[in-house]
């Protein structure tokens, strides 16, 4: 999980927007190896209302969302909403729509105190037409000022939401490269003149090299690239300098049937990136330099379980929430921005 912050200032006031992107591991979705025992739903949400309480998102984005419908209704998507966000007496969450063929999809839930819903488009091909293999999202947003009705100025953001092919393989590589590219292919056709953008998700990727990250920061078109808020090149996998800065996995040991799995914290996976004019303030938001942090990881568990008796970054029970909820994946990162009049 990714855990970020986002820092609107207005001209009346200024607006903290927390943005968090969580893997949610086969919500909703069971298989030979995440079955009702150890994917039981009902423990997820327990574990998810605890992690939500403690972090506060206004920005919640999410990969690995089971798909069951009931109308015109995912009943998970609204089950999350309903369930984990909007309880003990919350009513301001609210969510975008399902898109997508998948059985696994993206959603973003949002605080409406705070933003309010543009649009949100969706690819599922590449420049070559060939079916992605998961489709990605893109969610636009703008800050609800309160004095919008009067002085008509706020600010867009576009958040884009994906999930790359995992695996080392060759063919897994080419996957993961063909959707970053598909991602900047269509950015430079539909958001060139977006200038706020951030963009969420499992990557699945190993180092800073790999064809399906590099493609995201190094596009030919330096004006709609990515950038990593910490700047921290390298090859990430299984590398003790960078234990601060794994996501996966939160426990040693994987235990029933291989759906939590194992092998500790040693992955980089999960990225929130930001364009330029995001970095640097140049279109009404800028980063909060040294805001992006891995919540729930303390950099003393590499290869080893999150909540150790040790973690005192988090409460002990935010910690076991962490481990139980989603033990293929993910921590949590932080980072800020400021809106300028």
């Amino acid at each position: 999980m990714l855990f970020s912050f986002i820092t609107l200032i207005g001209s009346s006031q200024e607006d903290t927007i927390r943005v968090m992107h969580y893997n949610l591991l086969n919500y909703g979705n069971y298989t030979s190896y995440c079955t009702t025992v150890n994917n039981n739903i009902d423990s997820k949400d327990e574990n998810l209302r605890t992690i939500l309480d403690y972090l506060k998102p206004d920005v919640f984005t999410v990969n690995e969302l089971g798909v069951d419908f009931v109308g015109l209704e995912n009943k998970y998507g609204k089950r999350i909403l309903d369930s984990t966000l909007n309880v003990n007496g919350v009513t301001k969450y609210q969510k975008t729509e399902h898109t997508g063929g998948s059985y696994l999809v993206n959603m973003l839930y949002y605080n409406s105190e705070k933003l309010v819903f543009y649009k949100q488009e969706f690819i599922s091909d590449d420049a070559n037409n060939q079916s992605l293999v998961r489709e990605i999202d893109f969610y636009t947003l703008y800050h609800n000022d309160p004095t919008l009705a009067s002085h008509n100025d706020t600010v867009f953001v576009t958040f884009v939401v994906a999930h790359l092919k995992a695996g080392s393989g060759q063919s897994d590589l080419e996957d993961r490269a063909a959707a970053s590219l598909a991602i900047m292919d269509f950015v430079e056709t539909n958001y060139a003149e977006v200038d706020n953008r951030v963009m969420c998700g499992d990557f699945n990727v190993k180092g800073d090299s790999e064809e399906g990250y590099s493609n995201l920061l190094n596009y030919a078109n330096t004006s709609i690239r990515f950038y990593d808020p910490i700047d921290e090149p390298g090859y990430w996998g299984d590398d003790v300098a960078f234990k601060n800065l794994h996501t996966q996995s939160t426990r040693d040991v994987s235990v029933q049937g291989d759906c939590p799995s194992g092998g500790g914290l040693d992955d980089r996976f999960d990225f929130v990136l930001a364009s330029q004019s995001v970095l640097w303030g140049e279109a009404g938001i800028s980063y909060i330099p040294s805001s992006y942090k891995v919540v729930g990881n303390d950099g003393t568990s590499f290869n080893d379980d999150l909540n150790t008796a040790t973690n005192t970054s988090v409460p002990p029970s935010v910690a076991d929430a962490l481990f139980d909820m989603s033990p293929l994946t993910r921590n949590n990162r932080f980072q800020n921005f400021k809106r300028h009049c």
